[in-house]
């Protein structure tokens, strides 16, 4: 019984693994699939890892919008000087039919880009924790509520962030060409954090 239980677990495991293809996964959340996921083509493993992950933390709206969360990992993107990461979330966020304009003035100067005062809050929480994790207190995310993000929003935001340090880690240890032409980067950082080490060229 214990044996036929164990293959019954299995088969439905691998029937589970067959119904999830995760490039029609990633295609539908980008438009495309990202040069970033070929690049780990002899790890196919990490390629359906790679696309759950997405699926969960980004493609989907939860306690925040899939729009915000784009807006963190292409910030976080730009303030690290990542040039792979940053084109690939403009792509992203082109895809959901967010202007360039409005991309681009979110890059320049995520201060001046006309966000309201609570996602500027959550967007600076973010780019503290990418550059320093050990230096967020209990304050940082105090604050956040004081700014009505409750506790699941503040971790959406938190692996949100995770998630954009995952893919940079990716980015300069692959060095994947960019997906569409490289989004310019201001020269200069932003955030006014330390100055982070420029990303693998693309």
């Amino acid at each position: 019984m214990t044996v036929g239980l164990m293959v019954h677990g299995v088969s439905d495991a691998v029937g589970w693994q067959q119904e999830f293809d995760p490039f029609t996964v990633l295609r539908e959340g980008f438009g495309f699939v990202p040069n970033l996921v070929h690049a780990q083509a002899a790890l196919p493993r990490a390629i359906a890892a790679h696309a759950k992950l997405e699926e969960a933390v980004c493609f989907r709206d939860g306690a925040l919008p899939r729009i915000c969360k784009e807006r963190i990992l292409l910030s976080i993107a730009a303030d690290r000087r990542d040039t792979y990461c940053a084109t690939l979330s403009n792509a992203a966020l082109a895809f959901l039919g967010v202007a360039q304009a409005e991309i681009e003035s979110l890059v320049n100067n995520y201060r001046d880009a006309g966000l309201p005062d609570s996602d500027l809050a959550l967007l600076e929480f973010c780019l503290k924790l990418s550059h320093n994790g050990s230096s967020v207190r209990f304050e940082d995310t105090e604050v956040l509520r004081t700014k009505g993000f409750g506790d699941e929003a503040i971790i959406e935001a938190v692996v949100a962030t995770a998630l954009a340090v995952y893919r940079r880690t990716l980015a300069m240890a692959l060095a994947p060409e960019a997906d569409a032409r490289p989004l310019l980067l201001p020269p200069r950082d932003v955030s006014g954090a330390p100055e982070a080490t420029p990303a693998a060229p693309v």
